[in-house]
């Protein structure tokens, strides 16, 4: 109802998802920054798999317009 607050209880379950039969599939060198936040199909096979090791370690950033930098650690 309008103008009441509402409390709402998050219940945390694993959830295990499966989807087959998708129309495309899209070989993992073919994959592009446009696939961004799109649901994809990759056929293949996992040989082996790791922990992800970011490349970068800490950046700067420097505004265009103002001239004003910063440099941010990467955790």
């Amino acid at each position: 109802m309008p103008g009441q607050s509402q409390t709402v209880e998050m219940i945390s379950k694993n959830v295990m998802l499966g989807i087959v039969n998708l129309r495309e599939s899209t070989r993992i060198r073919e994959l592009d920054p446009i696939d961004i936040n799109k649901l994809i199909s990759i056929k293949g096979i996992v040989i082996r798999c790791s922990d992800v090791t970011p490349e970068m370690k800490s950046a700067f950033f420097r505004c265009v317009v103002c001239g004003t930098s910063e440099y941010k650690g990467v955790d």
